[in-house]
């Protein structure tokens, strides 16, 4: 959408008003057909999982905008709802399935940690802190 914006405002420099319409006539099935679709959803759930903070202030900007570009176009988008959202998934080589979605499963950041290995290092070094802080410090 802001390259669409972008070669509008380029346009209404450059161009002319029939190149602009062409421009704006993207704009309108963009919206109608991509961004107006699927973007109310996915504010509507990040704001309820975020339930505070940036990232519900962000969702709820982002579908008061999407409000206004569908109005300001003239657009009338079919959008997505709960029920039609399917969470991605794929194989790995290994045969392995992750999904991506909406699932809640749990510190997050502990999970990547685990699937990586990290939280074995991560324990470790906080072990060797440990044991550092009943040494003196320094070297002599």
């Amino acid at each position: 959408m802001h390259f669409l914006a972008y070669k509008e405002s380029y346009s209404l420099c450059h161009d002319g008003p029939e190149k602009t319409q062409i421009v704006v006539d993207a704009q309108k099935k963009f919206v109608k057909n991509h961004i107006g679709r699927w973007v109310p959803l996915f504010c509507r759930m990040l704001a309820k999982k975020a339930d505070s903070g940036l990232f519900k202030l962000v969702a709820d900007m982002t579908a008061d905008w999407m409000e206004f570009e569908t109005a300001f176009l003239s657009v009338t988008p079919q959008p997505y709802t709960e029920t039609d959202y399917r969470p991605a998934t794929f194989s790995s080589p290994e045969g392995q399935t992750y999904e991506c979605g909406a699932q809640d499963q749990g510190n997050e950041l502990t999970m990547l940690l685990n699937e990586v290995g990290a939280q074995s290092f991560m324990d470790v070094k906080e072990k060797d802190k440990e044991n550092e802080e009943g040494r003196p410090s320094g070297t002599a």
